[in-house]
């Protein structure tokens, strides 16, 4: 806590010499005031923020949040350990296709990643995220698409029972050719399309870190 302390000069013939104590009582009142002005702000961040919802793992809500923190927009971020408590959220979701990753923004629900996404940009008013010419946002779809069908071959290699025995031969057939094929497209660039960063690059490299990981 800093004390500041105001030297009586004598002039206030008319006011009554204040001392310690009232300058004591004044800093108190003064913390108190900046105390509830944090909290009522706090409580206006906390009210402004999004909810992004989604199981207990990384999955499809990994990117959305990355993309939240890159947008600066203040999130929570909800997770569904039991499935039932997601049932039961389920049912009074209003929302017309009710699924996971979902968010809320108000008296909003979005769901479907694509979706989500696009609200975070607009929200953020950063379209330029989804490219800045109709050629980079038709490059953005084809590089989406690859690592679409990309996460298809690693979620069956996970979910496959013998998923040890099998991952050399799909490193070697798909996973590997794919990687060349996006490096031969990301040589000269530093993004997917071109010197700024795209929506397609959180994608990416949630795509590339779950690679990484098996």
């Amino acid at each position: 806590f800093f004390f500041f302390f105001q030297a009586e000069d004598g002039i206030r013939d008319a006011q009554e010499s204040r001392g310690l104590g009232d300058v004591y009582k004044r800093q108190v009142s003064t913390q108190s005031t900046w105390g509830k002005l944090f909290e009522s702000s706090r409580k206006m961040a906390e009210s402004a923020a999004v909810t992004i919802a989604y199981w207990g793992v990384q999955g499809r809500a990994e990117p959305l949040r990355q993309l939240a923190e890159y947008l600066h927009i203040p999130y929570v971020n909800k997770k569904y350990t039991d499935p039932q408590a997601w049932f039961a959220d389920k049912a009074t979701l209003n929302a017309p296709f009710p699924n996971l990753p979902y968010l809320l923004d108000g008296d909003k629900v979005v769901t479907e990643s694509q979706a989500i996404s696009l609200h975070l940009i607009y929200k953020a008013q950063r379209e330029d995220l989804l490219g800045k010419t109709p050629e980079d946002r038709v490059w953005a779809k084809v590089i989406a698409g690859v690592l679409e069908d990309g996460a298809r071959d690693t979620m069956a290699l996970i979910n496959n029972p013998n998923w040890e025995a099998e991952l050399p031969k799909v490193v070697a057939e798909k996973i590997t050719p794919r990687l060349k094929k996006l490096n031969d497209f990301l040589a000269g660039k530093k993004f997917f399309l071109g010197d700024n960063v795209a929506l397609v690059d959180f994608a990416a490299y949630f795509s590339f870190h779950v690679i990484r990981a098996i």
